[in-house]
């Protein structure tokens, strides 16, 4: 599980340092830097089992490139690093030949890790990543979700033997198709938590469904190659649901919020379950009672998986209510336009107000602008 996050001159991210915990719900105005910090530990996760500077550039291309990613007027290095129970790992870039220790690197056992320049003439370096490396291991099983309700609604084919929901939602109808082949248990699980949110749910099934794609092909006329878009048959799966008084409803006539908490709980009950995920917008499309009804669905997971922990963010203070003040980052931008993030227990009238206004009411009435006024005095 991690502990703490360290940004440093990653996009809106200068300097800030954020400590999580098993679940952890991150609030704050549009732009000042939550998904971003998403973004950070998902970099992190994705550059750990690469080894090569050809990997790291194949990772941080196009408008994900270095140059993008990194604070405007920044001119030191770019740092992503992440830490748990003491241990920690990190990636770095800069333009500097003398910002690698090369030689620590390769006295140190590391492995996973990586030092040198990339074709765009960045330098970069890994933490060493000794086996056991707690902060490495956490994040090496991650998903980042910001599920989108035509996603999951999609038929879906995989030739994964673990099919996972994937970044949007794709691939719902497949992982539970195997789900209910493979891992009964879990889908009965999966249908019982839904129903609370659902009532009027009865059963959850699969049926193929003949969908045509196309791909794009290049062929030969006259010695003029002309490209092409050739079609493709598949049996995809298909989501179909029977409620109380309806039947054989498709996926894609059911509500947003239905179809996103359903993308969620999948996500937490199959088998391919990760040890973190990163979710953007946790309450997206719920109803306040709903809300509260996913949050003790959250717990009661959280309770039987003490290795599982999510990320979030919010933008509900209703969704606030039903959580611990611990539980709870406010982000903010200052004066300089890049983000602030801090504990809503660290207002300095917390101690005074904690008894008499849950979470939300508190956000709602000091909002986080205090966090940049406190930096300032």
């Amino acid at each position: 599980m991690l502990d703490r996050v360290q940004f440093q001159n990653f996009k809106i991210l200068k300097n800030v340092s954020c400590d999580l915990g098993q679940f952890t719900v991150i609030v704050g105005p549009n732009a000042s830097g939550k998904t971003s910090l998403l973004e950070g530990i998902h970099y992190l996760s994705q550059l750990i089992p690469r080894h090569t500077i050809d990997d790291i550039d194949y990772l941080f291309h196009g408008s994900r490139w270095f140059d993008k990613l990194h604070s405007a007027d920044g001119s030191d290095a770019m740092v992503l690093a992440c830490f748990s129970d003491g241990d920690e790992t990190n990636f770095k870039t800069s333009t500097s030949q003398t910002a690698v220790d090369r030689q620590r690197l390769e006295d140190s056992g590391w492995y996973g890790g990586l030092v040198g320049k990339t074709p765009h003439s960045n330098e970069v370096s890994f933490e060493p990543l000794r086996d056991g490396n707690k902060a490495a291991k956490s994040i090496k099983s991650l998903a980042f979700l910001h599920l989108e309700a035509s996603q999951l609604a999609k038929p879906s084919y995989s030739e994964h033997e673990n099919p996972r929901v994937e970044y949007s939602g794709e691939g719902l109808a497949t992982v539970i198709a195997n789900m209910k082949l493979g891992a009964e248990e879990d889908f009965e699980s999966l249908k019982a938590m839904i129903r609370r949110i659902v009532p009027q749910l009865e059963n959850i099934r699969i049926n193929k469904r003949k969908t045509t794609t196309y791909r794009k092909e290049i062929v030969s006329i006259r010695n003029e190659n002309i490209t092409t878009r050739a079609p493709q048959v598949e049996m995809r799966d298909a989501l179909v649901f029977d409620f109380t008084n309806r039947k054989g409803i498709p996926a894609n006539h059911l509500s947003e919020g239905t179809l996103l908490a359903l993308g969620l709980l999948t996500v937490l009950h199959s088998p391919a379950r990760p040890r973190v995920i990163l979710l953007d917008d946790i309450e997206k499309g719920l109803h306040p009672k709903a809300q509260k009804q996913l949050i003790e669905m959250l717990r009661e997971i959280l309770a039987k998986q003490p290795d599982l922990q999510i990320i979030a963010t919010s933008h509900s203070p209703y969704f606030l209510d039903f959580l611990q003040f611990d539980e709870v980052r406010l982000m903010t931008v200052d004066e300089e336009g890049y983000s602030v993030c801090g504990r809503l227990e660290n207002h300095p009238k917390f101690e005074k107000w904690k008894d008499e206004l849950a979470p939300g009411e508190m956000w709602s009435l000091f909002g986080e602008k205090w966090m940049t006024e406190k930096e300032s005095t």
